[in-house]
């Protein structure tokens, strides 16, 4: 059982991400950019693999990254992720990971 938790819900008009840790909450509300696109990021330490590996940032209306976050395990989850998400929400994923074709979203 794990108590940690990322929920993300996006409306017409506005973004919230909350993160849930045991019995603590935190959950950041902000306006929907016009357009919605998501920058996904490798993570690599000089030490290792973090845990969380992966992470899919959105991007504001400047097309800076935002506080907006969501971290996953594998590059199979990422792609599972991108896959449900963007025909509902009509996304502009840019995709860092290796061009290897093994982990590339193609949409």
């Amino acid at each position: 059982m794990s108590n940690y938790r990322q929920d993300a819900t996006i409306t017409k008009k506005q973004m919230i991400f909350s993160r849930i840790i045991g019995p603590w909450r935190r959950d950041l509300h902000r306006p929907r950019p016009r357009k919605l696109r998501i920058n996904v990021l490798p993570m690599g330490t000089s030490t290792g693999r973090p845990v969380f590996p992966f992470q899919l940032f959105f991007l504001d209306e400047e097309d800076k990254v935002s506080e907006f976050c969501v971290e996953f395990q594998s590059s199979g989850s990422v792609n599972s992720f991108l896959h449900t998400v963007q025909p509902t929400l009509a996304l502009e994923v840019e995709d860092s990971r290796k061009d290897d074709g093994s982990n590339r979203y193609n949409g």
